[in-house]
């Protein structure tokens, strides 16, 4: 499930062009409101056995429609005009996105975005939807996939559309991760591939760089297909597609795009 937070800009407001740091800071906030200890868990502990445990949530960034936005690249800054924006945040826990309305709800229901502040017009939950193979989505934020790097550094090595084929399957294997701690087992339908579409990366840059907790992050931002397990696909829809979820990449939509 995910919800969709309605947000009212009631004066020009800046934040800067990369705030999924910002973003995370309010959804543990929240977390921490409702649940002090839901929320240290959450941040210190994740899911999983070993090393790199997964948060089981994304997001979104700020969803400002084009006519009320302005980027200020000077100073890499996005100047939002007043009026409604929106916000999204997903996760297959229904504790988790209780948590996240309740402590929304005792905030006195503003978003702070460093020292931008939006007011909560409303918050709506909207169901997993049946997914069917092949599907179509696009990215509300970057798609961040890695391998090992070969030379056996302790730096992983990100990849781009430009290795289709890796791309493709280190997603693959990081959902099926994901759809076992979630769902106790893998599917028995443990096929996926995606393919991003040709048209679009022939026209735009789809790489996208930026910039978590002093860390450059290169990610994909392309419409694409997934074609496979609808299984699979629910848990990419709910828990977030790639790695680096907690920090609001991989957030993907149903799309009509051809």
């Amino acid at each position: 499930m995910r919800i969709r937070i309605l947000l009212e800009c009631s004066r020009m407001q800046r934040v800067p062009i990369d705030h999924h740091d910002l973003l995370r800071g309010a959804i543990y906030r929240w977390l921490e409101i409702s649940d002090a200890e839901f929320a240290r868990q959450t941040h210190d502990e994740g899911y999983g056995d070993g090393a790199r445990k997964l948060k089981l949530f994304t997001y979104s960034l700020l969803r400002v429609p084009r006519s009320q936005r302005r980027l200020e690249a000077a100073r890499d800054i996005l100047a939002i005009a007043p009026g409604r924006i929106e916000w999204w945040i997903t996760s297959p826990k229904d504790d988790f996105l209780r948590h996240e309305i309740q402590g929304l709800i005792a905030s006195r229901q503003a978003l702070y975005v460093g020292d931008a502040a939006f007011r909560v017009v409303s918050v709506e939950a909207h169901p997993t939807p049946t997914f069917a193979s092949p599907t179509s989505f696009i990215c509300l934020t970057p798609i961040v996939a890695s391998v090992p790097d070969p030379e056996g550094g302790s730096t992983a090595r990100f990849l781009t559309h430009e290795q289709p084929l890796e791309f493709s399957e280190a997603v693959r294997k990081n959902l099926l991760r994901k759809h076992a701690l979630v769902n106790g087992q893998i599917p028995k339908d443990d096929s996926l591939s995606l393919t991003f579409a040709d048209s679009y990366i022939s026209a735009h840059r789809p790489t996208k760089l930026r910039r978590i907790r002093g860390i450059s992050v290169r990610g994909i931002e392309a419409p694409f297909t997934l074609t496979g397990s609808p299984e699979l696909m629910q848990t990419a829809w709910e828990c977030g597609l790639g790695e680096k979820n907690g920090c609001g990449f991989g957030m993907i939509e149903v799309s009509s795009y051809r």
